[in-house]
């Protein structure tokens, strides 16, 4: 991938009002782990939650950024579930795997030795699959197609113009579209000035990309996260009741679950906050220094790349009253 052109077509797709549009079909993902989920809860039977979640994961993956249906709870041959797999079938307490991973950019001489992944068949089964869904789509009526982040995308390849980022709409608290202050004075003074046509290209290995891209940020951290979430609720019965309540009341007026009406279960929201606290997906991030400073006596020169762990921040107490314990209302005032 090259240019500028991902960076300015793909957070049209992850605006409201394209999130709103994936709801319904992450919904159905759900539904799935909830009857996979029931028939372990009514046998009583311990079992591994963590590859349940990890079967959701993939599953909302499939069908939101590569347009397919599938169950891999059920069915773990098909063969999507067995491609996707082999992107993640790393060890990664392997010495390089692992250094890799803490110091990526000290690695990056090194990176001809690292174990490789069979990449090429995993392309080219993507992007068979991809070539399939636009030549299927192709044939469709616009309105009769999956409103996904693929058909998203796709909508974008064939546009002619390229959007700023300065002038996206965005979707009220109603789900309605609004246009933004710039977009309206865009309109207002378009005749006078007309904006400069720019083409934008979004190749299919761009489109296959993007879909990877989706699937390597919302896969493992999305399953770890609910996994240790309920491990959490599981150890503390008291967070488990009021978060329970919370949910059974929200039942009381809703039937189903969309991307406006959840703004309306604060505490799960701090649930799942605390949780990414105490078990954070991402072990540090990386921040490039623009210019020569002086932090604390140390001479940090222009250029240099600073780590950072995140759970040193997150375990600090200066920050974090007793940082070692679950306390979902600590972060509505962190």
């Amino acid at each position: 991938m090259g240019g500028l052109e991902p960076h300015c077509t793909i957070p049209i797709t992850l605006s409201d009002a394209g999130v709103i549009k994936m709801c319904p079909l992450i919904n159905q993902a759900t539904d799935m782990l909830m009857e996979n989920l029931k028939t372990h809860a009514d046998s009583g039977n311990g079992f591994d939650i963590h590859r349940y979640y990890g079967c959701f994961s993939m599953d909302v993956v499939a069908s939101v950024a590569f347009g397919t249906q599938v169950d891999s709870q059920k069915n773990p041959e098909d063969p999507f579930v067995k491609h996707a797999k082999m992107v993640f079938n790393i060890d990664f307490f392997k010495p390089l795997i692992f250094l890799s991973i803490i110091f990526p950019s000290i690695m990056m001489p090194v990176r001809h030795l690292m174990p490789r992944t069979p990449i090429s068949q995993v392309n080219a089964f993507f992007i068979g699959v991809i070539k399939d869904i636009i030549a299927q789509r192709d044939q469709q009526p616009s309105d009769k197609r999956r409103r996904d982040f693929l058909q998203l995308m796709l909508d974008a390849r064939i546009s002619t113009e390229f959007t700023p980022v300065e002038k996206f709409d965005i979707a009220n608290s109603n789900g309605q579209i609004e246009e933004s202050p710039a977009t309206q004075k865009a309109n207002h003074t378009a005749t006078e000035n007309p904006p400069k046509v720019q083409k934008r290209i979004l190749t299919l290995d761009k489109i296959v990309g993007q879909a990877f891209i989706f699937f390597a940020a919302g896969y493992e951290t999305t399953s770890s996260t609910l996994a240790f979430t309920s491990f959490l609720l599981a150890t503390h019965p008291e967070s488990q009741e009021l978060l329970l309540k919370e949910v059974d009341e929200f039942f009381e007026s809703h039937t189903t679950p969309d991307y406006n009406n959840v703004q309306n279960l604060p505490y799960l929201d701090m649930v799942i906050s605390e949780s990414l606290r105490m078990y954070p997906p991402g072990v540090r991030f990386g921040r490039v220094c623009e210019k020569d400073c002086w932090v604390k006596g140390h001479f940090i020169p222009a250029g240099m790349i600073i780590e950072v762990p995140v759970g040193v921040l997150h375990y600090d107490p200066e920050y974090w009253r007793e940082p070692e314990k679950f306390k979902p209302e600590s972060s509505k005032y962190s």
